[in-house]
């Protein structure tokens, strides 16, 4: 066999072991937890979003108060590490599980296995789209069509003349850019004004966010509005933004989604435009509906529950 085949075929066999160890490791927590406890399953997905970080604590910290031990398991930042992430978690007998999908389609295969094995599959934040058999998960989030539509007409009142706006999306297939887009492009058509000039995938990550900005403005490209789909993107950006010499708030200004404390912040400061607020702390929402779930036992319907999001502008602050 050639020597480099020799070499690859080691190496992959080293990656596997180390996957398959990381997620043993995690997953023999479940022997110091007690019999009487659920256990909800927990794909943490790697991210550069403060936000998330503070929706994953408020589920752990919800799920003490309903007496369920917490199982974690970490995946990068692509669909098939989540679904291995939910295999590995079917594999162990979760009670339930709760992730938030990169995106909408193509989960129809391990929503099918959850659902054989009788484990309940709560989507929260990014909502799973309905496969051919009809299959789909519960959802806890956020109605992004309806927060995008108040905050464009928001941006409506607020601006007048030629202006470029510019697009910061997230990850693309995932349910709130859908919603987000969706919202915005339809609410600028029918006011008839103004269109999206440019728009950018920044995979909901801050370095992303600050490449795209600084590399649109060190080209001579004019941005007079930046929509941010996330905290990460938004803080990305006014560091690219105030790097280039520009104001956020002023020169540039930005209308965003998200709502970590930094970027609540921000909005203090006047450097961020309108925020629409989708408060992380939706660990109690999230454990009522699993629990709901666990209890119904193989028969339960899909949990469904929307949670409203609030609209933040610099004025509030400035009254």
């Amino acid at each position: 066999m050639n020597r480099d085949i020799k070499v690859l075929i080691s190496v992959i066999a080293v990656l596997i072991l180390f996957v398959a160890l990381a997620i043993d490791i995690n997953l023999q927590r479940r022997d110091s937890i007690p019999a009487s406890s659920k256990i909800l399953g927990l794909v943490v997905t790697v991210t550069e979003d403060s936000w998330k970080d503070e929706l994953e604590k408020s589920i752990e910290d919800a799920a003490a108060q309903y007496d369920m031990a917490v199982m974690p398991l970490l995946a990068e930042r692509n669909q098939n590490a989540q679904i291995d992430a939910l295999r590995a978690l079917i594999a162990y007998q979760a009670d339930v599980i709760v992730f938030s999908p990169l995106v909408e389609n193509g989960w129809d295969k391990v929503l099918s296995e959850a659902k054989r094995a009788g484990i309940p599959i709560i989507a929260v934040d990014k909502a799973v789209r309905s496969g051919r058999g009809g299959i789909t998960s519960s959802y806890v989030g956020y109605d992004y069509y309806s927060a995008a539509v108040k905050a464009a007409e928001v941006m409506l009142e607020n601006i007048s003349g030629d202006k470029t706006i510019v697009e910061l999306c997230g990850t693309t297939g995932a349910y709130p850019v859908r919603e987000i887009t969706r919202g915005f492009r339809e609410t600028l058509e029918k006011d008839g004004r103004y269109k999206i000039n440019y728009s950018v995938c920044g995979e909901c990550m801050r370095s992303k966010g600050k490449e795209i900005v600084k590399g649109l403005l060190r080209n001579d490209y004019s941005i007079d509005i930046l929509i941010s789909h996330n905290d990460a993107m938004t803080l990305g950006a006014i560091d690219a933004i105030e790097q280039e010499g520009k104001v956020p708030g002023e020169d540039i200004k930005i209308y965003a989604f998200g709502g970590a404390e930094e970027v609540v912040s921000l909005v203090k400061e006047g450097k961020i435009e309108c925020l629409v607020q989708c408060d992380p702390d939706l660990g109690d929402t999230v454990m009522e509906a699993a629990a709901g779930l666990i209890k119904s036992g193989a028969e339960s319907e899909d949990a469904f529950r929307l949670i409203k999001t609030k609209l933040i502008t610099k004025e509030v602050f400035a009254q």
